[in-house]
């Protein structure tokens, strides 16, 4: 191998180690963005009952956050904030029931019902 070769090779070398560190950089910057985003969903789902249901309902909150489409979040969010049955949701909620209660009147019933299929 002559010197051309190998100053070939060690820039390939620098250059492909330089991709892989700015990706792993990039990556790690976006689970960062992802994570920050997630906190301020989890926010935005404390200020209405919709956190509450979700513990009725026996769903783990990270894993909703984590396991369930954003978009679909936001419609769950906009669905609850609209919802025309908001003093029934609130005397479900604060009833300490043991057996299975009746959630139909929640506008993300079916939505929740296969969260818990799952």
């Amino acid at each position: 191998m002559n010197n051309f070769s190998v100053i070939i090779v060690v820039f390939i070398i620098f250059l492909f180690g330089a991709i892989a560190l700015k990706l792993t950089l990039e990556i790690s910057k976006n689970v960062k963005i992802a994570e920050n985003f997630r906190k301020q969903l989890l926010a935005r789902l404390e200020k209405l009952p919709i956190i509450n249901m979700l513990g009725k309902r026996n769903i783990d909150i990270n894993k909703y956050l984590y396991s369930v489409p954003i978009i679909d979040i936001e419609k769950q969010l906009h669905n609850c904030d609209e919802c025309s049955a908001k003093k029934e949701c609130k005397d479900l909620l604060e009833k300490e029931t043991e057996v299975e209660a009746d959630y139909s009147f929640c506008a993300n019933d079916d939505e929740f019902g296969n969260l818990n299929d799952k």
